[in-house]
């Protein structure tokens, strides 16, 4: 049966050549356009990690200036960041699972080998929980434990393009790397990893590569280790020193936790506020208590991760197949 349609086809295609050519161009022309817009926005939409995705959740709390809203298109929404005084407060909670303050920054690192030029290597500074949580996976060995992060222990984790470059993607673990004026040893080294979208970090291009080393973060105080990705701060002691800046009312760190069920959430949620209501008896938090916790797919959302112009052009892609089909119909007939 296959054969005989396949030929009457053919004879088809010979009998009138041009208008085939035209039916066959257009509908394939209406299928490329409205696919790729499909995918674009699957690819931007789509649960970055759909087996816990409900039991990880972005922290916010609301220590911005009591004059005006953080956002005064949403007044109602919190920063999207956290300051340092506030994470490391939310880091003493044993409630969680798992948690980890974060955020972004740019070390330089100097290879073994004399003949390469030191090179800046993308950094997430976290906490030894961020492996677990977000269920990194390893090639060798593994991330730090906690006591890595009360003891101040210098150790890293490299990404596998980082252990290729450095150590020729080897099994580098025990293995030292410079990093600035300091050395580290490796305790690990994942396997590919790139979540997409980026949901830990979303304020800093949400669709970009991985982190290619993970350091404690505790050790940004005496490395002093500026944050590389987006801040906003509204209020500071007046000092230009580092210290100075961790104080301040600055918002550059992003917390997450991972709470199992719905008791340790609401439990998660007192903590917040008590410590809030705490905070504002020191003359902070003087805007309404406004603490949340969003699951990823809502932070996802909230951070507006798909923008408006994904959704116009999936639309734009699906009329644009209508037309081509409505087109096809009437060169048929």
């Amino acid at each position: 049966m296959f054969g005989y349609q396949l030929k009457i086809a053919l004879k088809s295609l010979r009998r009138n050549p041009i208008l085939s050519t035209l039916l066959v161009l257009g509908i394939a022309l209406g299928i490329a356009v409205s696919t790729a817009f499909v995918t674009t926005y699957y690819m931007m939409a789509k649960n970055p990690i759909p087996h816990k995705s409900g039991e990880l959740f972005h922290v916010q709390m609301d220590s911005w200036d009591p004059t005006r809203p953080w956002d005064d298109e949403r007044p109602d929404e919190p920063p999207n960041q956290m300051t340092h005084r506030d994470v490391m407060a939310v880091m003493e909670s044993d409630i969680p699972t798992y948690k980890s303050g974060m955020y972004k920054a740019q070390l330089t690192v100097h290879p073994e080998n004399e003949n390469e030029r030191p090179y800046r290597a993308l950094t997430r500074m976290c906490f030894a929980d961020f492996f677990p949580m977000f269920d990194v996976p390893f090639e060798y060995g593994s991330g730090w434990g906690r006591g890595a992060d009360e003891n101040l222990d210098p150790v890293v984790v490299l990404n596998e393009r980082t252990n290729a470059r450095l150590f020729g993607g080897e099994d580098s673990v025990g293995r030292k790397v410079r990093i600035e004026d300091r050395d580290f040893t490796v305790v690990g080294v994942t396997k590919k990893w790139k979540p997409m979208p980026k949901f830990y970090d979303v304020n800093n291009f949400e669709f970009g590569e991985s982190e290619e080393i993970y350091m404690p973060l505790r050790f940004n105080r005496p490395m002093e280790i500026n944050s590389a990705g987006n801040d906003s701060g509204w209020k500071f002691d007046g000092g230009d020193g580092y210290e100075s800046f961790l104080e301040s009312e600055s918002v550059w760190l992003q917390m997450w936790v991972q709470l199992d069920d719905d008791l340790q959430k609401d439990e998660f949620q007192g903590f917040l506020d008590a410590y809030a209501m705490d905070q504002r008896q020191l003359g902070r938090f003087q805007r309404p208590i406004n603490n949340r916790l969003r699951d990823v797919m809502a932070w996802m959302k909230t951070a507006e991760v798909v923008p408006d112009e994904a959704v116009s052009f999936l639309i734009i892609g699906a009329l644009f197949l209508i037309v081509c089909s409505v087109n096809l119909i009437g060169l048929l007939l």
